[in-house]
């Protein structure tokens, strides 16, 4: 989807002006209307077209930090490109659980994701090894960076971890064994950390700390 002087439209930053050339107005036509159809995909193929400074604007609103923009560009469009892949393999019923997405993120800036994935799910140590970053837990953890509305973080993290507590059925020793034992099995396959629920528990409380500090 592009713009050109043959449909009367400037494009402006992330607003889009059209032009009326049988009379002296100018009609403005909100984002949300004018893309209520287009793709995810297609959405993010819109940010490669933005002009320079609609970039920059965007990019410093999504991503907070004092590293170049151009390095938070690169971060960002990388993770939309991640969250875009797993959507599909996951809608078509594919083996997302060993879907990387390497290929795609070569360079990244450490020091923006460290400005945007809590320590609570990604510790230093695995910041500098990479941990996830291809894979479903990247996804997962990527996918809540972008995330700016605090209370939707909390409940996506908290529908995450009553996911994984499912697993613990309660009736019996030995059933509740056997769930335990399914759930790890089932984060070792999908390459997520032993303590998945616990990282989760614990950013949910910060994010919650946050929320009430700001208040």
């Amino acid at each position: 989807m592009y713009f050109t002087p043959t449909n009367d439209c400037l494009w402006k930053g992330l607003q889009i002006i059209q032009l009326n050339t049988t009379a002296s107005t100018i009609i403005i036509s909100p984002p949300w209307i004018l893309f209520k159809n287009v793709t995810f995909s297609n959405a993010i193929n819109l940010l490669y077209i933005l002009p320079k400074k609609a970039k920059i604007k965007l990019v410093d609103e999504l991503i907070r930090g004092n590293e170049t923009w151009d390095q938070k560009y690169s971060v960002l469009i990388y993770i939309l490109t991640l969250i875009r892949k797993f959507r599909n393999v996951i809608a078509h019923n594919l083996k997302f659980t060993t879907f990387s997405c390497k290929n795609y993120g070569k360079n990244l800036s450490k020091k923006v994701i460290r400005d945007i994935v809590s320590p609570h799910l990604l510790p230093q140590d695995e910041l500098t090894s990479e941990y996830g970053f291809y894979g479903l837990y990247g996804y997962i953890y990527f996918s809540l960076a972008l995330i700016p509305d605090s209370l939707i973080k909390i409940r996506l993290s908290h529908n995450l971890v009553s996911y994984i507590s499912s697993f613990h059925m309660g009736k019996s020793r030995d059933l509740d064994r056997f769930w335990q034992d399914q759930a790890t099995e089932y984060l070792l396959l999908a390459n997520l950390p032993n303590d998945f629920a616990k990282r989760l528990l614990t950013e949910e409380r910060a994010t919650f700390n946050r929320i009430y500090t700001r208040s």
